[in-house]
């Protein structure tokens, strides 16, 4: 299998299997659903139910099968899905990393405001997993979030607050996340004070001053040992 842009993988199957199957072998390989996947036999495109071996892919004389992303199935289903449609459609986008695109990444950042809980969540964990795009939008959107009572919101916007923030948003962030230090549920805390490790630069007085300042809490002691100890230790 090759895709557009040079890339190969070399895929041993039974030639009896069928091009839905290959499918499943590249999307654990490459990390890329088979949903957004178009397998290119010679001019057109192979439906799932082909065999492989009338494919021409056998023997010395093979060529490789092309293998095109297409976003458009999951795009689709974002717009028309239903809650559970939309939370897996996100979880793929996800998946599929740069090879998505800006459409997909404003799509994502676009259900941060949805009603549902579990969509929500989802495109928050979509966010953290696709890191900075240098997106004032995300950046703009995730912040909203924190303010959402529900813990498992504001712990997944912490996350990918933590993702989303690049240099110039490092001191409004450390901010936003030392305000979070009083939330009265541990598990937010503790994610407050990760996050302020993971995005505060060596040395930033501000995050170090936050993580210190609960290193009298028991549940919170490791955690922020560990925010201190990977300050000092990243940045410039």
């Amino acid at each position: 299998v090759q895709t557009m842009d040079g890339e190969q993988l070399e895929v041993y199957m039974n030639l009896h299997a069928i091009v839905a199957d290959l499918k499943e072998r590249v999307a654990d390989l490459w990390l890329i659903p088979s949903t957004c996947q178009r397998i290119i036999a010679g001019i057109g495109v192979a439906a799932d139910t082909e065999r492989l071996d009338k494919l021409g892919v056998a023997g010395k004389e093979a060529s490789p099968l092309m293998m095109i992303v297409a976003i458009d199935p999951l795009m689709g289903v974002l717009k028309h899905g239903s809650s559970d449609e939309i939370f897996v459609a996100l979880h793929n986008l996800a998946q599929l990393g740069e090879r998505g695109g800006e459409s997909a990444y404003v799509a994502i950042v676009g259900f941060l405001k949805n009603r549902d809980t579990a969509v929500r969540v989802a495109a928050l964990q979509a966010l953290a997993q696709l890191g900075d795009r240098g997106s004032d939008d995300a950046y703009v959107a995730i912040v909203l979030c924190m303010k959402n009572p529900l813990t498992e919101v504001r712990v997944a916007a912490l996350q990918a607050l933590t993702a989303v923030t690049h240099r110039g948003h490092v001191d409004a962030t450390s901010q936003i996340l030392s305000s979070m230090l009083d939330w009265q549920l541990a598990v937010v805390r503790c994610a407050a004070v990760k996050a302020l490790g993971m995005i505060a630069s060596r040395g930033h007085c501000f995050a170090m001053d936050a993580a210190a300042s609960v290193l009298h809490g028991t549940d919170l002691k490791v955690t922020a040992m560990f925010a201190l100890k990977f300050i000092a230790e990243t940045g410039d």
